[in-house]
């Protein structure tokens, strides 16, 4: 992923985040092993990488969109109103242990290219 986000840009991924450290971020890193690898419920963009206080991270984007309050196609991402935008994390981004496969940040992610 790092070698994709470095020649593309951001790209989509799907992770866990239904759990307080996530819910409540600030700043700082979520790590991998604060997180457990259940079934992903919530999508962020990834938008770089770099390294946090000797500590390698994804830097993303944490921001809830239209479909995740669209009852009517059958979505409806409950905790969604308390975890996105910019009142989540560092202004609606923040850092996830990178290499970890931390809240299955690397299990699906997702990318549009356009030629």
């Amino acid at each position: 992923m790092m070698q994709y986000v470095k020649e593309h840009g951001p790209i989509v991924a799907g992770i866990f985040a239904d759990f307080n450290e996530f819910i409540n971020y600030k700043d700082g890193v979520i790590r991998g092993s604060s997180c457990s690898n259940q079934e992903m419920n919530h999508n962020i963009v990834i938008v770089g990488y770099t390294t946090y206080q000797s500590l390698p991270v994804w830097i993303i984007r944490n921001s809830c969109t239209l479909i995740d309050h669209y009852p009517a196609i059958g979505v409806l991402n409950s905790h969604c109103p308390f975890i996105g935008g910019e009142s989540w994390g560092m202004k609606g981004y923040g850092y996830i242990e990178r290499g970890v496969n931390a809240c299955y940040i690397g299990r699906a992610p997702t990318s549009i290219t356009y030629s």
